[in-house]
């Protein structure tokens, strides 16, 4: 019998210095209180260029039976990576060089919604980043007729890396 894991990787809330308070209106606890609500297990919060993790945040969670990982979602050469559990990222971390010389056995960097018509998207920086990433993420922005993770999932198997399915939570009813 196959045992699930619920997660979210790539969620914002409205301490994110780029989207919160004008678009995201959560605070952490909310975000994590509706995981909880939504058996979640796992969930990160990646704001904008900013490291959103304390030892309160994390016993908080861990007393709704979630496990947090630090994440942020950094602006690398004007492209948006996800990262998980570097401790010690600043928003001075502007390009993939840094992202490589930091990064150890317990850190995972994901690209996110590599393909969407944003100027934050990689594109074709994933395979030229080669190397940097450990997945590619799946987002929950698509419709039946008009979906850009096709071509992520392909560019995933060419690279040999595992998709990861993210909502990229900008308003709590997208959480699950």
């Amino acid at each position: 019998m196959k045992s699930w894991l619920k997660t979210e990787l790539h969620s914002h809330t409205m301490d994110d210095p780029k989207d919160g308070k004008s678009i995201v209106v959560h605070s952490a606890q909310q975000l994590i209180d509706k995981a909880e609500e939504q058996g979640f297990q796992v969930l990160s919060i990646t704001n904008h260029n900013q490291l959103l993790f304390s030892s309160s945040l994390e016993e908080y969670a861990r007393e709704r039976g979630i496990l947090l990982i630090p994440g942020v979602e950094a602006t690398l050469e004007g492209k948006h990576v996800l990262l998980y559990n570097f401790l010690d990222y600043d928003d001075s971390w502007d390009n993939p060089e840094i992202v490589v010389q930091r990064k150890g056995p317990n850190q995972l960097v994901i690209a996110p919604h590599p393909f969407f018509p944003i100027p934050t998207a990689l594109r074709k920086r994933v395979a030229h980043w080669n190397g940097l990433f450990d997945a590619i993420e799946y987002s929950q922005f698509y419709l039946s007729w008009l979906n850009f993770n096709h071509r992520a999932k392909e560019l995933a198997r060419q690279l040999d890396l595992p998709v990861v399915g993210n909502t990229d939570v900008h308003w709590l009813f997208q959480l699950g």
